[in-house]
């Protein structure tokens, strides 16, 4: 059992390509592309140009249909980069120098799985002698994709990465886990947490891990086995947590589906001053003396 979006990606399977280069008088560079699966038709394409220190940014973003993208990949399995397939004036190919396999936060996923194409570029030869040229494009590469290209993500410059989302693609999850509340309000003793799935995700067995916390001290360390239909699985705590890490497996526990970090907000402290009243006279009282030096003159006068 699917939900639409799924069926509507295999009716049109296509992929989003997104690429970025530098063009200068010398010629261009690949700065950094990727690629993930997509639902919507292929067509769609939006390009664009943005000045940086010493040359043009060009980006590229598009839809291609699945025999496009099969181009792109095989050029990735003999090791070289190449945009050729669909862009007419795109960066020069680049060599396929390292591979990897990750799982990382990226397009709204939290543990999606990606393969990195490392071309490890020459720095200087990429950007150039001046340092703002670098600082401009990891500020436009980080706008544009909401990853942190000004942190960790730099030294991923020059590669090219495929993300293998998740069968909900850009939709909202299937799946969440909250506190069920205690009717009598009480927030001392024993709690209670549920994994909820929607009935389509349900249809298959799962296998959560939940580690709960409270005041720094690990109170719950558990795996959970969701079987197929069960719409909400309960998981019994000690006590109220402060914060608690879930991830979900897929049946063999071999594919994480998803990972996230929650703290919950049980107090907040407020910093009290007292503001006592001001008066300010407007009189000859309330005005400077002289100096004594100065009071003098005026009696000897």
């Amino acid at each position: 059992m699917k939900n639409a979006q799924t069926d509507m990606a295999a009716a049109q399977p296509t992929w989003w390509v997104w690429t970025a280069w530098i063009d200068r008088e010398n010629g261009g560079c690949f700065i950094y592309g990727c690629a993930a699966r997509s639902f919507r038709a292929a067509g769609w394409r939006d390009e664009r140009s943005i000045e940086i220190p010493g040359g043009q940014l060009l980006i590229s973003q598009r839809l291609v249909a699945k025999d496009e993208f099969a181009i792109l990949r095989n050029g990735l399995d003999a090791d070289v980069v190449s945009f050729d397939a669909f862009l007419d004036r795109g960066p020069p190919p680049a060599k396929v120098a390292a591979t990897r396999m990750v799982i990382q936060d990226c397009l709204g996923h939290t543990a999606a799985r990606a393969m990195l194409y490392y071309t490890l570029p020459d720095m200087v030869a990429l950007m150039g002698n001046t340092e703002l040229a670098l600082e401009r494009v990891l500020s436009i590469l980080q706008d544009e994709l909401n990853l942190p290209f000004k942190d960790q993500y730099a030294a991923r410059l020059g590669n090219f990465e495929i993300f293998d989302l998740h069968a909900w693609l850009d939709g909202p999850r299937p799946f969440l886990i909250e506190v069920k509340r205690d009717p009598s309000g009480e927030r001392t003793g024993p709690q209670t947490m549920e994994i909820c799935r929607t009935r389509a995700f349900a249809c298959v067995p799962h296998i959560a891990h939940l580690v709960g916390q409270v005041s720094g001290d690990v109170v719950v360390d558990r795996l959970v086995t969701l079987p197929a239909d069960g719409l909400r699985v309960p998981v019994s705590v000690s006590e109220p947590l402060d914060q608690f890490d879930f991830r979900l497996f897929d049946a063999d526990g071999e594919v994480v589906l998803h990972s996230e970090h929650s703290r919950f907000i049980n107090r907040i402290g407020f910093v009290l001053s007292p503001i006592g009243r001001q008066v300010t006279l407007n009189d000859d009282f309330g005005s400077p003396a002289p100096p004594l030096g100065q009071s003098l003159r005026r009696s000897i006068r």
